[in-house]
């Protein structure tokens, strides 16, 4: 069985995210999934990652508490 794997995003510099993300799912093993936990509302990173990968991850987005977000990619 995989274990899921998790990136908080949250205070980490926003020129880094995107290299950090695409390294961490290019590692991702098939079947897989990687939350990822952003400060806001992640339109822009799902609408990235679907458009860099179309059709390869089923994405889950849902609001944990104020200003904390799971974008979830499997």
């Amino acid at each position: 069985m995989v274990q899921p794997a998790e990136i908080d995003l949250r205070g980490l510099p926003v020129w880094e995210r995107p290299e950090l993300v695409r390294k961490a799912l290019d590692r991702l093993p098939l079947g897989a999934s990687l939350t990822l936990i952003p400060e806001n509302e992640p339109r822009a990173l799902s609408s990235r990652v679907t458009q860099d990968r179309p059709d390869r991850f089923v994405v889950e987005t849902r609001r944990v508490a104020s200003r904390v977000w799971q974008l979830r990619l499997t």
